[in-house]
Parts: C-alpha cells; sequence; structure tokens
C-alpha cells in the first residue's frame, strides 16, 4: 500500500513530467545539412523547458513545506487528542465510578427502608391483634362489674334486714304500751340503746377500694400480691370481693423465620381467673393466666378489689 510520505513524492514527479511534456512539441524538423542524423532542438523551446522544470522545482519545494505543515498540525491534533483521552476521558471515568458509589449507596438505603417498612407491619400486625384480645375480654369484665353490683345488693338487703328488726322493735314497743306505761319505759329504753347502737353501726361501716396490677410467672403462670387496707376495720376482718378488669400483654415475636418479624399466633385464647382473701389489716390478692396461644405471654393482670366491714358494737347484734 502507498503511504502518504511515498505518494507525495510520487506526485510531484508526475507533475514535473507533465509539464515538460507540455512544453516540448518537437516538429518534423531534420537537420537539412549533409551529415546530420538526429532532430534539431530550438534554443527557445530548450529555454522553455529551463523554466517548466524550475518553475516545477518551486513547486516541489512548496509542497515539501506544505507537508511539513501538514504533519505539524497532525502531531497536534495527535496531541489535542492525548490530552483529552488523558485529562477529559479520565474525568468521565472518575464520575462514572463517583456514579457507581452513588447507586450503591441509594440500593443500600432502599433495602434499609424495605427491612424498617417490614418491622413497621408486624408492629402494627402485633398491636391489631393485641386489640382483638382486648375486645374478647370485654365480656369477662363486664361479668366482674356485674358481681361486685350483686355484692352491693346483698349488702344492701343486710340493711334491709336491720330496717326490719327495727320495725318488729317498734311493733313490740308499741304491744308493751298498750298494757302498761310503766312496763313500757324499759321497751322505750331497750329501743333506744338498739337505735344507738344501729346508728353507730352505721357510723362504723368501712369500705376500701383499689386496683392492684399482679405480676404473671412464666413458668406457672399464677401470681399474687399483698395489699395492705386504707381504711382501718378495727381489728375486724371485711368481705372482700375482687374481679379482673385488665392484663398487660407481652409479645414475643420470632425473629428466625427469615426476613421480618414473626406474628402471635391467631388462634390464640385470652382466660383469666382472680381469687381474693381479707385479713385485718390486708387482702391478699391472686390471678391465674389460662390463656393459650403462641408467640404471646400475659405480663401482668389488673384486678380491682372491694373490701367492707362493720366493726363491732356493743349492744347490737346482727
Amino acid at each position: 500500500m502507498w503511504t502518504q510520505k511515498a505518494l507525495l513524492p510520487a506526485a510531484c514527479l508526475i507533475v514535473l513530467a507533465s509539464q515538460a511534456l507540455a512544453q516540448y512539441n518537437p516538429g518534423p524538423s531534420y537537420n537539412s545539412h549533409p551529415g546530420g542524423y538526429g532532430p534539431k532542438f530550438d534554443p527557445k523551446e530548450l529555454q522553455k523547458l529551463a523554466n517548466a522544470a524550475h518553475r516545477a522545482a518551486n513547486e516541489k519545494i512548496f509542497l515539501k513545506e506544505r507537508l511539513d505543515m501538514l504533519k505539524m498540525q497532525k502531531q497536534e491534533l495527535f496531541d489535542k487528542l492525548d490530552k483529552i483521552e488523558d485529562e477529559i476521558l479520565a474525568a468521565f471515568e472518575a464520575t462514572d465510578a463517583t456514579q457507581d458509589h452513588t447507586l450503591i449507596d441509594i440500593k443500600d438505603k432502599i433495602k434499609l427502608l424495605l427491612h424498617q417498612l417490614g418491622d413497621l407491619e408486624a408492629r402494627v400486625a402485633g398491636a391489631a391483634a393485641v386489640a382483638v384480645r382486648n375486645e374478647a375480654c370485654l365480656p369477662s369484665l363486664a361479668g366482674r362489674i356485674e358481681s361486685l353490683v350483686q355484692s352491693n345488693i346483698d349488702q344492701n338487703a343486710q340493711l334491709s334486714k336491720i330496717d326490719t328488726f327495727l320495725d318488729e322493735a317498734k311493733e313490740k314497743l308499741n304491744e308493751k304500751l298498750g298494757f302498761t306505761v310503766e312496763g313500757a319505759n324499759d321497751d322505750i329504753a331497750t329501743v333506744k340503746d338498739a337505735t344507738k347502737a344501729f346508728t353507730n353501726l352505721l357510723n362504723t361501716r368501712k369500705c376500701d377500694v383499689g386496683f392492684e396490677n399482679v405480676p404473671i410467672s412464666y413458668e406457672d403462670g399464677e401470681g399474687e400480691v399483698y395489699v395492705n387496707f386504707g381504711a382501718d376495720f378495727g381489728g375486724n376482718v371485711p368481705a372482700v370481693y375482687c374481679g379482673v378488669q385488665g392484663f398487660v400483654s407481652k409479645l414475643n415475636l420470632d425473629k428466625s423465620q427469615g426476613y421480618g418479624y414473626g406474628y402471635p399466633d391467631p388462634r390464640q385464647t385470652v382466660a383469666f381467673s382472680t381469687d381474693c382473701k381479707a385479713f385485718e389489716d390486708r387482702v391478699l390478692i391472686k390471678a391465674f393466666d389460662y390463656s393459650r396461644g403462641k408467640g404471646n405471654s400475659v405480663d401482668s393482670v389488673i384486678v380491682e378489689y372491694k373490701a367492707c366491714s362493720f366493726a363491732a358494737v356493743s349492744g347490737f347484734t346482727h
């Protein structure tokens, strides 16, 4: 293949030859004198050929200078291309590396957000399950409240019996007054004493009401606490009533099942009971957890108690 360096000198030679042939136009002139054998050249024609050769040489010099200038321009172009490759392309590579790091950071943040979203979904589901179980306890709480109301009704019945006793005492008094005024004086005194004793009895009726949080043992599902009375029952042991008012649950979410957190068992049952025993100055409250289900345990049971008592009053028996 022809290279640029080899092609330009060849082109110069072709130009010189063409100009020389264009200037040379020999006619059919022959030597007229005897003994002449070759063609005869005109001096003017030779001068033209010399001038053409000189111009061709000048053009060769001009083309060489032009070629040298083109070489310099080519080298400058190559230098600029090298500079572009060293600086601009290197900057592009650095920018690509920075963008790659940025994309990796964005991917990591998206993964973190997905984990946090899974955690939030698990917590919302757990809170919804607790709300459903609390709603299931409402009938049991209503039953306990009815039990306390019934205890008040029973105490009101006792007060009614005392009223009946007073009415009977008044009737007996009237009967005795009908027989004799003197004998009635003793009965009147008895009624006064009984009325005074009854009044004192009503004044000594005391009650103590409170709520207590009973911790539940994880091993046996039971718990108990002693609570000191806020009222002084004068050494008497009061009657006590108690009922479950609520509970505090503790979720044990399983984290071993792949991505996210586990969920409480949706078939879990919730059941509690309580018992209490009164002493002179305090009450023993027990709570029992009969709940069943995976992933959830009861931390404590909230129990309401009510203790009431009549102090001993001389001169009155009930």
